[in-house]
This record gives structure tokens, C-alpha cells and sequence, in this order.
């Protein structure tokens, strides 16, 4: 993937969380990312989610499927970072 590839990718995960602030597992985010035409495989999904959350965007967290079953969820700065990329 290209910068420019991951950048767009990284702002549809962003919104993608935004809409569901609850939490997402990694297929619901995958099938809803393809939904938007990137048809990413789960590493590259998790690849950058895992960037998302060590810049501060984005938090893992429980959905309460399993303790095993990885969620995401859109954090503060990361609903900040999508209003100053959107204004």
C-alpha cells in the first residue's frame, strides 16, 4: 500500500468507529471497509488500526463476545482528528 493508500484507509476506519462508538470487531470493521471499496486483507486492517490506537485515535477494547475476540472503538482525539480533516 502506498502512504496515500493507508491515509485513506486509516480516515474510513476512523469513520467507521465513529459511527458505532460502542465498538467493532475486526469483521464487522473489515466488512464495512470493503463496503467502501478496500478489500484489505485482516493483517492490513489490524496493521492500521494498531497505528490508529498508538497515535491515540482509536482504543482496543471488549465487545463482550469473548476475551479473545478483538474490538476497536473511535477515542476523543480521534473524533477531533476527523472534525479538523473535515472542516
Amino acid at each position: 500500500m502506498t502512504l496515500c493508500e493507508k491515509e485513506q484507509l486509516r480516515r474510513v476506519l476512523l469513520l467507521i468507529l465513529e459511527a458505532a462508538r460502542h465498538g467493532l470487531t475486526l469483521r464487522e470493521i473489515a466488512n464495512l471497509a470493503e463496503l467502501r471499496a478496500f478489500k484489505n486483507t485482516d493483517a492490513e486492517f489490524v496493521e492500521n488500526l494498531e497505528w490508529l490506537c498508538r497515535k491515540g485515535y482509536a482504543e482496543e477494547t471488549r465487545t463482550g463476545i469473548s476475551k479473545l475476540t478483538r474490538a476497536w472503538r473511535i477515542t476523543d482525539a480521534g473524533v477531533e482528528y476527523l472534525d479538523s480533516i473535515n472542516a
